[in-house]
């Protein structure tokens, strides 16, 4: 995975960030920072609530007996929805 940065993208629509977990040179995803507070707000939850779930699921289990690339994919799907979830609330309070 390459190493988050903060990324403003350099294209003329000034309201798009890029989000920080990608692993290409470019980011290619982006949200809308011109989109209403409640709204990313609604998206960072869900997206931070869906990395909590993922997680219960190898807090809960035996983990010694788990498949590791079972935990592998779960690790990664949970870094990705809280480096969203993060970057989100992080635009909602630097705004």
């Amino acid at each position: 995975m390459a190493d988050a940065k903060f990324t403003q993208n350099p294209s003329p629509c000034h309201s798009l960030q890029a989000l920080t977990a990608h692993p290409t040179a470019d980011p290619v995803i982006f949200f809308d920072r011109s989109a209403k507070p409640l709204d990313i707000l609604d998206t960072a939850n869900h997206r931070l609530g869906a990395a909590q779930r993922l997680l219960e699921l190898t807090a809960s289990d035996d983990v010694q007996s788990a498949d590791s690339r079972a935990l592998s994919v779960v690790s990664e799907a949970a870094y990705l929805l809280l480096s969203d979830g993060y970057d989100l609330f992080r635009a909602l309070t630097s705004g």
